[in-house]
């Protein structure tokens, strides 16, 4: 079975950022950041989710 591939960008730290992961759905996705960036205490911003190609 194939995973969902997500397109995620945003800054964190205030670094851009253009990643590919892997997640059930967009909200898994979503899920998935928000958790790493308050278990690294970082700062997320202007995260956008879209399904890749």
């Amino acid at each position: 079975m194939e995973g969902n591939y997500f397109r995620c960008t945003g800054q964190w730290n205030d670094e851009e950022f253009d990643r590919v992961i892997e997640a059930e759905d967009e909200g898994d996705a979503r899920d998935h950041w928000m958790y790493w960036s308050w278990i690294a205490g970082a700062t997320l911003k202007n995260l956008e989710i879209k399904q890749a190609a």
